[in-house]
């Protein structure tokens, strides 16, 4: 988790020179702390279903996604 306010973050591994698409997952995050009733409705139309693979934190209003 970055110290500092940035709009992207990824991570590099030199050693690791041969990807395996079918291996990767990407994990990304929506702060909703400015809009919470929309993280309410999202999470009420989302929270148990399958359609897609979120953790709510109800703290801090993020929604995280992995695909």
């Amino acid at each position: 988790m970055p110290d500092e306010e940035q709009w992207w973050i990824t991570g590099f591994n030199p050693y690791f020179t041969e990807p395996e698409p079918t291996q990767m997952v990407t994990i990304s995050s929506v702060n909703f702390t400015n809009k919470p009733q929309m993280y309410y409705d999202f999470k009420n139309q989302y929270f148990n279903t399958n359609e897609l693979d979120l953790i709510f934190d109800d703290e801090y209003k993020t929604i995280w996604i992995t695909w």
